[in-house]
């Protein structure tokens, strides 16, 4: 018991206690940290698990003190870095929208509102400030954009080693179906692989899906595999917002009906219209 009570005493005399997560808020409950990464280069800022608002808000937090207060110019995370170069382009110049440079990394731990207020937040500041802050992914996680961006990047440059890459990178970009299922399936028939969906939203596909009259009753979601959808992982919350974005009634079956629309409903009363 006593080395529990020393352990409690210890978080007591050492945490920062802050007023809110919210961003926007000023920074002087965030003012003990400047001792702590003031003179660091690079400041890490985890979460105990994807997708919960609260962590991204205080991130987004952090980001603003950070950059205002402390001179940092740059935020990165787990994303891919080819297609996060639309954010970056966004924020720093205003090329498309945010909307759909964050929809474009294809990866659905980021895509919500918060992500989407903390890419608003940085293109706000580079307006203001001579000082910009940029946005980068670090991985790569989808091979297409990278090798596509490389080949239009040498045709500019060395038009002819591009004509050459066009053909090495087939297997990485859009044309990599065709030259793959012709040497792997060599004599073993004729089969075609098509991702005509590839770059669509999940909202638009749902559309689709239902001029086609697709039977969504009988297509799959869930990663956990049961025999029905679990409604909770997700892709089912994402399978379940395709269908109400796209105004289509959702056939599925699932073992937690009510999550997502609990879910939706206590994100609506914090944020009403």
């Amino acid at each position: 018991m006593s080395q529990y009570n020393s352990v409690l005493e210890w978080i007591r005399s050492a945490a920062i206690p802050l007023a809110t997560v919210e961003p926007r808020q000023g920074y002087r409950d965030l003012e003990p940290l400047r001792s702590i990464i003031a003179r660091a280069r690079i400041v890490s800022l985890g979460e105990a698990t994807h997708g919960t608002r609260e962590f991204f808000k205080l991130k987004h937090r952090m980001l603003e003190f950070c950059v205002a207060e402390l001179g940092f110019s740059m935020f990165i995370l787990e994303a891919s870095f080819p297609e996060s170069l639309a954010v970056n382009s966004y924020v720093l110049n205003g090329s498309g929208n945010a909307v759909d440079a964050l929809a474009g990394m294809r990866f659905w731990t980021w895509d919500t509102q918060e992500v989407l207020d903390l890419i608003e937040w940085m293109r706000w500041w580079n307006q203001r400030n001579e000082r910009k802050v940029k946005f980068y992914g670090y991985s790569m996680a989808y091979p297409a954009v990278a090798a596509q961006g490389l080949i239009e990047f040498l045709a500019r440059v060395a038009p002819e080693l591009a004509t050459v890459c066009r053909t090495e990178l087939a297997p990485l970009t859009s044309e990599a179906f065709a030259a793959m299922q012709q040497c792997a399936l060599d004599g073993l028939g004729q089969i075609a692989l098509a991702t005509p969906f590839l770059l669509w939203r999940k909202a638009d596909i749902v559309r689709e899906g239902g001029r086609l009259g697709v039977p969504f009753a009988e297509t799959w979601s869930c990663y956990k595999g049961g025999v029905r959808h679990c409604g909770r992982c997700g892709t089912c919350v994402e399978r379940r917002e395709a269908f109400h974005l796209a105004g289509i009634a959702d056939p599925t079956a699932y073992d937690d009906p009510e999550y997502w629309h609990e879910a939706r409903r206590a994100f609506l009363a914090k944020h009403p219209a």
